[in-house]
């Protein structure tokens, strides 16, 4: 999650597009496995990134995590995508979910 100081509307469908890819490159995964919600409060930029291969979480987790580890770094990692200028240090979570076979 980025905070950035910016309201939802004025991030076009094409900006949030560049900054998916460019996340995407950056974490090492393909764009396809990223989504992004943006949320009015300041200007939440939620990016998932989708993935059942665990190298590729743990690479995606310290990527993300060394790069997005300050604002500067986030401002960094999306130059040039027509993000809004990240204003808060990114949190980087990781989430395990568990897929159960329905019973037969």
């Amino acid at each position: 999650m980025v905070a950035a100081g910016d309201d939802p509307t004025s991030i076009s469908a094409a900006t949030r597009q560049q900054m998916v890819s460019q996340f995407a490159t950056l974490a090492g995964v393909p764009a396809s496995s990223v989504t992004l919600t943006v949320a009015a409060a300041s200007l939440l930029l939620l990016f998932e990134i989708t993935s059942f291969d665990p190298a590729e979480v743990y690479q995606a987790r310290t990527v993300v995590n060394t790069a997005l580890s300050t604002p500067e770094g986030a401002n960094a990692a999306l130059s040039g995508t027509g993000a809004p200028a990240i204003i808060a240090a990114p949190q980087v979570a990781e989430v395990e979910i568990t897929l159960v076979e329905a019973p037969a």
